[in-house]
């Protein structure tokens, strides 16, 4: 990671945050896991996860409380891991039900656009 990134610099608590979701992957655990702001929690689960999806021929699931924590995995740190990782792998973005339009609903304001008539508008 250090050829990868300019300002990189040792985080002891990431490396041992990436050991225990390595220990938890591997032993079948689940690991619960609290580290402060500038970690790199998101590296230190996502190589893991992404090498234990390579290796065991499998699908793992990231799931993230944030859309903009979904964005910056997407576009700042996959790139980061894809270039360190030798294994190509595949990633995608799937948001929750709330983030897609509902097709019976949008039929519904078809149907009665003046539901959404600005009520300051008479």
């Amino acid at each position: 990671m250090a050829h990868e990134l300019k300002k990189y610099e040792e985080r002891p608590a990431q490396r041992d945050m990436l050991r225990e979701v390595v220990a938890a992957f591997n032993h079948d655990k689940i690991s619960v896991i609290e580290a402060g702001t500038g970690t790199g929690k998101t590296l230190a689960y996502l190589i893991p996860a992404i090498a234990w999806a390579l290796q065991n021929n499998e699908r793992v699931v990231i799931s993230t409380h944030t859309i903009n924590l979904q964005e910056q995995i997407m576009h700042k740190d996959l790139p980061l891991v894809r270039k360190i990782m030798p294994q190509e792998f595949k990633a995608v973005l799937v948001k929750g039900r709330k983030n897609y339009v509902c097709l019976r609903k949008v039929h519904m304001i078809e149907d009665e656009p003046e539901l959404f008539e600005d009520e300051d508008s008479s």
